[in-house]
């Protein structure tokens, strides 16, 4: 592990390089609250979602897992099984478990539940992927802090 100048996330960092992790929801909106008067959250859909259209992570220590292409920076048992599974019997979206997905100003970001699908799909070609998804809508102006 490395100190990274960047990530506010510097003591837990996996990465050899700086800032090169994934992307965090929590980053990009700064210091707006989330849960006050800042944002709406809008209810929850099942729908397909375009993997190119995934760049992150929401608030989650497994997005250091991933550098910025979601490439798995130290693959455990389980993300070997999951790839092994679907490289022999293909990605099915009607047999998968939804990932659980923010959408914030048309990008999406894993909440949860996903990281390791999304990875895979993205290494794979996948085009689209079933996610549950929460909007996130920002009522407040943004301005630069």
């Amino acid at each position: 592990m490395v100190k990274c100048e960047i990530c506010p996330h510097k003591n837990i960092c996996r990465l050899d390089r700086k800032g090169n992790c994934l992307p965090d929801l929590k980053d990009e909106i700064g210091h707006y609250d989330l849960h006050g008067n800042d944002f709406k959250w809008h209810e929850k859909k099942e729908e397909l979602i375009p993997v190119d259209l995934i760049i992150g992570g929401f608030g989650s220590l497994r997005r250091h897992e991933y550098d910025n292409n979601w490439k798995c920076i130290d693959p455990n048992k389980r993300w070997r099984h999951l790839l092994y599974s679907i490289k022999k019997r293909g990605y099915d979206n009607n047999r998968r478990f939804p990932v659980d997905l923010v959408e914030f100003e048309g990008k999406y970001y894993v909440a949860g539940d996903g990281y390791h699908r999304v990875a895979i799909a993205k290494l794979l070609g996948i085009d689209k992927i079933k996610a549950t998804v929460t909007r996130l809508e920002c009522i407040k102006p943004r301005s630069t802090p």
